[in-house]
């Protein structure tokens, strides 16, 4: 594991680059309580990196800002040089649909569609809901056999699979994963790992993981610090 103080690489116009993004909760004990202080950070094209830290750091804050989820209170973040932080929240939920999948630590599956059925509403999204592909999707994630089922009716490890093909389901060129094995035994965590790394190799997806596994950490070649780029005084805040 080779571990990156700064970002992947230092020069060129990278694919997502990040400059002074700033997020604040607001509660009565702390009107401005810092979450995320981040100054710089950036991830190039086909690039696999994960990001180390303690739970309850602002982590997961970073990729709900990166994803276009929550908007930052100052600062940029730029994917393919168009910086969302501008957009309209409307133009932000257009732009993750088209470039950005995500993998949830707790699944957010839709309970009452099957594993084929929450595949195929992340690609009707944008309109391009396949049948076909979306069974090619759960092929690639080894779950063919269970498409039909219902989220209650699969395991923890098969619920992660369905939403690690729904990520894919729209060829997005960047993929979050919020502890994607936080859910998951030891096994299951590694197969999960593996399988998010193999397929965004094969889709040309760049993949940005967030976790506070070490065993998660040692799966990538390049990891980064949390606390090294989150510039955030007094401890644990929002997860």
């Amino acid at each position: 594991m080779e571990s990156d103080t700064n970002s992947p690489s230092d020069k060129g116009i990278h694919f997502l680059d990040v400059k002074s993004l700033k997020k604040f909760f607001y509660s009565a004990a702390d009107p401005m309580l810092p979450v995320v202080n981040v100054k710089s950070f950036t991830l190039d094209s086909n690039h696999q990196l994960a990001i180390y830290g303690k739970s309850g750091s602002g982590k997961s804050t970073f990729l709900n800002l990166i994803a276009g989820i929550l908007r930052a209170d100052s600062g940029s973040i730029k994917l393919e040089n168009t910086d969302i932080t501008t957009l309209s929240e409307t133009d932000r939920d257009r732009t993750r649909a088209h470039n950005t999948g995500y993998v949830f630590q707790s699944f957010h599956l839709l309970q009452g569609c099957t594993a084929l059925e929450n595949v195929m509403v992340a690609m009707a999204v944008n309109g391009l809901a396949n049948e076909k592909k979306a069974r090619e999707l759960l092929s690639m994630v080894d779950m063919s056999e269970r498409e039909n089922y219902l989220p209650l009716q699969l395991s923890t490890g098969q619920q992660q699979r369905v939403c690690i093909a729904r990520a894919l389901a729209n060829n997005p060129k960047l993929i979050l994963a919020d502890e994607p094995t936080g859910s998951l035994d030891p096994e299951n965590a590694f197969r999960c790992i593996e399988l998010l790394k193999t397929l965004c190799r094969e889709n040309g997806s760049s993949l940005l993981v967030v976790s506070h596994d070490p065993n998660v950490i040692e799966c990538f070649d390049s990891s980064i610090n949390w606390d090294e780029i989150n510039e955030v005084d007094g401890g644990s805040n929002e997860s």
